[in-house]
C-alpha cells in the first residue's frame, strides 16, 4: 500500500493503555484485582464476537500482571470442534504455560503432560496462581 489509507484499521490487538481508545483497559485492571485477590487458582474465559477486544484485553492484562508471580495463558477454541475442542485447548494451555518458561510449566513437566494427553492416561494437574504445578495419575 503506497499510499495513505486512513479508513483502513488494521485488524490487530493493543499491547498498550496508549493505544487503548475503547477502555479494555479497565476490564483487564478489574480481572487483574480479581486475581490478585483470590487465593485459588482460576480460569477466566473472554466471550464476545469477533473484532470486540477480547485479544487487547489479554494482552493487557499480561501487562497488568507482569512480574506478580502470575501466568496468563491464552487459548482459542475456534479452530477446534467437539472432542478435538478440548483436546485442542488442553494442549494449547501446556504449551503456552511451557512456552512463558519453567517457573510456570518446567520442560519436564510439559514433556510428562503431552505424553499422558497422547497415551490417553487419566491425569489431573492443576496449575497454582504462583505457577506451582501439582499433577497426578488417576
Amino acid at each position: 500500500m503506497g499510499r495513505s489509507d486512513k479508513w483502513i484499521i488494521e485488524d490487530v490487538s493493543i499491547a498498550t493503555e496508549n493505544e487503548d481508545r475503547f477502555d479494555h483497559t479497565s476490564v483487564a485492571r478489574e480481572i487483574a484485582d480479581i486475581t490478585r485477590k483470590s487465593t485459588h487458582s482460576l480460569a477466566i474465559g473472554l466471550l464476545g464476537r469477533y473484532g470486540t477486544g477480547k485479544s487487547s484485553v489479554v494482552r493487557l492484562l499480561h501487562q497488568e500482571l507482569k512480574g506478580r508471580n502470575r501466568a496468563v495463558l491464552q487459548v482459542s477454541a475456534e479452530r477446534h470442534t467437539g472432542v478435538a475442542r478440548g483436546r485442542g485447548l488442553l494442549y494449547g494451555f501446556l504449551d503456552e504455560a511451557h512456552r512463558q518458561g519453567d517457573d510456570v510449566l518446567s520442560a519436564e513437566e510439559h514433556k510428562a503432560l503431552r505424553a499422558s494427553l497422547e497415551g490417553g492416561q487419566q491425569r489431573t494437574t492443576t496449575l497454582n496462581a504462583t505457577g506451582d504445578g501439582e499433577s497426578k495419575a488417576g
